[in-house]
């Protein structure tokens, strides 16, 4: 258990640092940022209904929803989409079954009983097998 445990810090530490750089980055040059999950049997319905979202720099949810603290040992992070990039995903926004992270604190956290599929970046194989399988009680 404490192996896991010190593997779990271990990548939410990286994530927290892939998290900084993208503060880094002038707000001017960014289109928008979209939710990623890290997609494999420990991702929760919640992050996996996240992952893919993307919403504009002055969508609100930016700072409400915190990837990184949905739970205990979260692997998510918003990644900043640029300007110039030649075909941008179209703004999805979060749906209101997703409760903001702000309300809703770490400890408390909650899973879906199954993910939301619809916006996400990813519509393969992956979220038929996470239909499939049942709750989680992975966090």
């Amino acid at each position: 258990m404490f192996m896991k445990n010190q593997q779990n810090c271990k990548n939410t530490n990286h994530t927290h640092v892939g998290t900084k750089n993208t503060f880094k980055i002038p707000r001017n040059e960014i289109y928008g940022y979209q939710w990623s999950a890290i997609l494999d049997m420990q991702t929760c319905n919640y992050c996996a209904s996240m992952d893919g979202r993307v919403i504009s720099p002055d969508d609100k949810a930016f700072h409400r929803y915190r990837p990184g603290a949905v739970h205990i040992g979260c692997r998510c992070i918003w990644v900043a989409i640029m300007k110039e990039e030649e075909n941008p995903p179209p703004f999805t926004g979060i749906p209101k079954q997703l409760k903001p992270q702000s309300e809703v604190p770490a400890r408390k956290f909650k899973d879906l009983e199954r993910p939301l599929i619809g916006a996400g970046k990813r519509k393969d194989g992956y979220y038929q097998a996470l239909l499939q399988r049942g709750p989680q009680n992975n966090h």
